[in-house]
């Protein structure tokens, strides 16, 4: 499914992280890295279905390159990782 394009991959990851198939996610988002290492939506559905994994450490990594890239974004984010780990998976897995 287009490889390579990585907004289909990040909108495909997000489907199925929101379908409750994080390893499918994960997936994903890692496909949409290899073309874009620095993709901060990429990376942020890394750490949502690394969350949804149980991979808590491997999430934190993520969410933290994503904060790092875009400070703005980033302080979104914070805030969400403050109301609680729900926040972070909008798919309900948490």
């Amino acid at each position: 499914l287009l490889p390579n394009d990585v907004e289909t991959q990040i909108d495909t990851g997000t489907l199925l992280l929101g379908a409750r198939k994080p390893q499918e996610a994960l997936q994903r988002a890692e496909a949409a890295l290899k073309v874009d290492p620095d993709n901060v939506e990429a990376l942020i559905l890394r750490g949502s279905a690394l969350s949804g994994l149980t991979s808590y450490d491997e999430a934190l990594k993520a969410i933290e390159g994503a904060i790092q890239l875009d400070p703005e974004r980033g302080r979104s984010i914070a805030g969400q990782l403050e109301a609680g780990p729900t926040c972070i998976n909008a798919c309900g897995m948490c």
